[in-house]
């Protein structure tokens, strides 16, 4: 404007375009309230950026340490949807996990999906119980009953059943002999001892499906 008031515009209007709208994020695999027998998980997931912004980053969120926090950045370029993009993880416990991946453009406008999921990691292996003989037994019969008994706190099938022979005296595996019929939880393994009198040593080894195997935590000693 001058002095008199006298005003005028520039003869072309200018465009500001303001985008500030944040990714759009969709989960993929896995599914909510999976079961899974690792502690490494692949987590899928699927962007798009509706302003046509880049993408900075992606990162899992988890609550795997006790509070909700940033557990993995993706390590590679993030592509769009109908692409899958994926992070993956190794988780140091078992336990009900929830999870979540968060897309950053490059203005940082950050989103989740609107719904966290739920995974749930159960490895723990099975548990073993030696029933018979007891420990330390004296006996002069060469072929022996060894019964066990086991259980699996996650649920999982069993999968086999062995029992482990060693010398006492040396520590030197002898013999392995795997059960020939389904494991039931109450179990018993006949097996043929060849070398004579001395002292043995012998425990149960237990697998599941995921081949999670433990043994009892003593062996026990047949003389």
């Amino acid at each position: 404007c001058q002095t008199d008031d006298n005003c005028s515009f520039n003869g072309t209007n200018l465009t500001l375009l303001i985008q500030n709208r944040t990714p759009l994020v969709n989960l993929s695999a896995p599914p909510n309230n999976t079961v899974t027998p690792s502690l490494t998980v692949q987590f899928n997931f699927s962007t798009s950026e509706p302003d046509s912004d880049s993408f900075a980053n992606a990162s899992l969120w988890t609550n795997a340490s006790g509070s909700w926090a940033r557990t993995k950045l993706n390590a590679s370029a993030i592509a769009l949807s109908p692409t899958i993009n994926s992070i993956s993880n190794t988780f140091i416990n078992n336990g009900s996990i929830l999870w979540n991946v968060e897309v950053c453009d490059v203005y940082n406008s950050c989103a989740f999906n609107g719904t966290d999921r739920t995974l749930n990691i159960t490895n723990r292996p099975p548990l073993v119980a030696l029933v018979s003989p007891a420990n330390a037994t004296n006996t002069t019969v060469s072929t022996i009953d060894h019964i066990f008994s086991s259980i699996e706190p996650d649920g999982h099938a069993f999968k086999n059943a062995s029992i482990w022979i060693w010398n006492s005296s040396t520590g030197a595996l002898l013999a392995v002999q795997l059960n020939t019929s389904q494991v039931l939880g109450l179990d018993t393994i006949t097996f043929n001892y060849t070398w004579g009198s001395g002292t043995y040593l012998w425990n149960a080894q237990v697998c599941d499906e995921f081949d999670g195997c433990a043994f009892n935590e003593s062996n026990r000693t047949l003389i």
